[in-house]
């Protein structure tokens, strides 16, 4: 008898005849089930969804550099699929974590990931400080004005995707917090209702000056994605087949020209007589004088709106503080503004200028001098 290891199992012969009894040519295995409960992207859904991050990524970048007043540079984004599962393994140490919850046009979540350094520069630059061997932790104040600096990223983030997509896109304030992802219990925030499926991750590489260098994290479920590509895709239709090139016109033969009579030998050539020319008046060009008030005609409907109330401000000056010094702000203390002493204030309205003057004193009532003011077309379309 030979050695018993080299038998068929009971499993293995049920599994042997069951496949002979199912088998001919018209069997098929059955496919798989994917894994999570969510198929995989394809490769249109990938570009797709990396396009859209480069494009929301670059407008946040230029906020965040209106914010920080330092340069903002965004790499070409990294795309990819991995569960959720793996990605919070991926993260080894206190990070923040931005959720943003779309409500118009879109309905579902995304998730930001930076790490905490660079959310600590962020948050010393809008406070006015060099954002150089910035320490310790996220308080509350550099908390705020962080999650102010998404709220802006992310505003100008959702309205560069509202013009990719042709709708309007609007997504509420940011959650925005720190994560300590090296603790085993920090739980991955909740983005779909299965945390073990598949989502797409969107890595950039951001640099702000020699400040920092670092990895941001887009987190997006299939499904949003899948949502997307089908709003990016809508309305669009295959381009027609080209027209067949036109047929030649059909070339007439030329027409050939009356044979023309010889004169007589013995006559010879006579001019056509001289034809009677009227004389030409000639006068200087007069040219309307454009710069006289008096010749701006404005439409008759103009009239309509004459009792419409406006309201005029008068702005005596600008100036630009940051956060800190608005924070340091007392009774007391003075704001220097960009204007110089006796110059012009600009008159405003619905906030155009339209003319300028000097402050005087009527009676016990300030009061503008007007001393410039733009045309009345010109004031007409700074209403609009």
């Amino acid at each position: 008898m030979a050695d018993s290891g080299n038998f068929l199992t009971q499993d293995e012969l049920d599994a042997l005849l069951g496949a002979i009894s199912g088998g001919g040519e018209n069997s098929r295995p059955e496919p798989a089930k994917p894994v999570g409960g969510s198929s995989k992207l394809t490769a249109e859904e990938l570009d797709m969804i990396g396009e859209v991050g480069n494009i929301i990524m670059g407008s946040a970048a230029t906020a965040l550099f209106t914010i920080i007043g330092k340069e903002v540079q965004i790499t070409t984004p990294d795309v990819r699929t991995s569960r959720l599962s793996e990605v919070r393994k991926s993260f080894k140490e206190e990070r923040l974590v931005t959720i943003l919850e779309f409500h118009q046009g879109l309905s579902g979540s995304n998730i930001l990931v930076m790490d905490k350094k660079t959310a600590l520069i962020i948050a010393d630059l809008m406070m006015g400080g060099t954002g150089q061997d910035v320490k310790g932790e996220l308080d509350e104040l550099k908390s705020s004005a962080v999650g102010e600096a998404m709220n802006q990223m992310m505003g100008t983030a959702s309205t560069a995707m509202a013009g990719f997509l042709k709708k309007p896109i609007a997504i509420t304030p940011p959650n925005v917090g720190i994560s300590d992802f090296s603790r085993k219990e920090v739980q991955f925030p909740e983005i779909s209702t299965d945390g073990d499926t598949d989502a797409a991750v969107v890595s950039f590489r951001m640099e702000i000056e020699d400040l920092a260098t670092t990895e941001l994290y887009q987190i997006v479920p299939i499904s949003f994605v899948k949502r997307l590509y089908a709003l990016f895709t809508e309305g669009q239709t295959p381009a027609p087949p080209p027209a067949p090139p036109p047929k030649p016109a059909p070339v007439e033969p030329p027409v050939q020209a009356a044979p023309r009579k010889e004169a007589p030998q013995d006559m010879g050539y006579f001019p056509p007589p001289p034809q009677k020319h009227e004389p030409v008046t000639v006068q200087k060009a007069e040219f309307e004088d454009f710069s006289s008030e008096s010749l701006v005609h404005l439409p008759k409907q103009l009239e309509l709106l004459y009792d419409v109330p406006l309201e005029i401000t008068v702005e005596l000056g600008r100036s630009r503080l940051t956060l800190k010094e608005i924070l340091d702000l007392s009774i007391g203390s003075i704001i220097e503004l960009d204007k110089l002493t006796g110059e012009h204030v600009d008159i405003l309205v619905n906030g155009k200028v339209i003319a300028r003057g000097e402050v005087v004193v009527v009676e016990e009532s300030f009061g503008v001098r007007v001393t410039e003011i733009v045309n009345p077309r010109d004031r007409l379309r700074t209403l609009r």
